[in-house]
């Protein structure tokens, strides 16, 4: 095989390793891609011919991008993040005030509240609550809430759109 299909075979490589960067977000093969063009660079140049000494230079300069351009890049560019969102309607209710609609007398006997638009059954976490007063989202069982007393001048929580767009802490 010739020099220049050599060369072009690395110009070739180069930019298939770019484009996979839309694949395999995170800049690693972008900046693997860029290595690759830098040895097609110096090979059309005349500063490298052997195919060893390609290979040698395509890994110090991958390595060396990684290494030192990958995190400024990443701070730049975003590549790589990774954000979860919940999917579930009850973890981004947990922790909301809302108002209760019918006495909530403890464990034994549910009572009912409001929240996204609509009423719910819910017990509490020990305490009973009148009609009218606050409640924080505990957990979820079921159908119903668990409950817990919150302030009465705490102000009702308004649900988010359906979505999602706030993030939860998983894992």
């Amino acid at each position: 095989m010739d020099p220049s299909s050599i060369t072009l075979l690395w110009a070739a490589a180069g930019v298939v390793l770019l484009a996979s960067e839309f694949f395999l977000p995170g800049l690693v093969a972008a900046l693997l891609g860029a290595g690759a063009l830098t040895v097609a660079a110096a090979r059309a140049l005349g500063l490298v011919e052997g195919p060893l000494t390609s290979l040698a230079l395509w890994g110090v300069t991958s390595a060396a991008y990684v290494l030192l351009l990958r995190s400024t890049l990443v701070k730049y560019f975003g590549a790589g993040e990774r954000t979860r969102e919940s999917t579930s309607e009850s973890a981004r209710a947990y922790g909301s005030i809302v108002e209760v609609v019918e006495d909530i007398h403890g464990e034994e006997r549910a009572g009912r509240i409001r929240w996204d638009g609509t009423t719910w059954p819910a017990t509490s976490t020990g305490a009973a609550i009148r009609k009218g007063g606050r409640a924080r989202l505990v957990l979820r069982n079921n159908l119903a809430w668990v409950v817990e007393p919150a302030p009465d001048d705490a102000p009702l929580t308004l649900p988010e759109s359906r979505t999602l767009s706030s993030h939860s802490r998983l894992g």
